[in-house]
């Protein structure tokens, strides 16, 4: 059976949080579906790193993932920095 919109997400939101356990603040950002061969989901999602000395209030303390999940398997297959241009 194909994961859903929403079920994607949820699966990324599980990776990030098993892998960086202090990530905080998960947020979905961006979710984009892609027709194969295989059949995917790119998440993107933010989340907080805090550090003691920076202000947690500035946008460059945010991080930002983006996760490829198989379609119909649900295994996370990727997870990359999100780069801005």
């Amino acid at each position: 059976m194909a994961l859903n919109v929403s079920e994607a997400a949820k699966k990324a939101a599980e990776y990030l949080a098993e892998l960086n356990p202090g990530a905080e603040r998960i947020q979905l950002e961006e979710i984009e579906y892609v027709d194969g061969p295989p059949d995917k989901w790119f998440v993107t999602l933010s989340y907080l790193m805090q550090d003691k000395d920076e202000n947690p209030f500035s946008f460059n303390n945010r991080k930002f993932k983006v996760f490829t999940i198989n379609v119909y398997t649900g295994e996370v297959t990727s997870m990359k920095i999100r780069e801005f241009k």
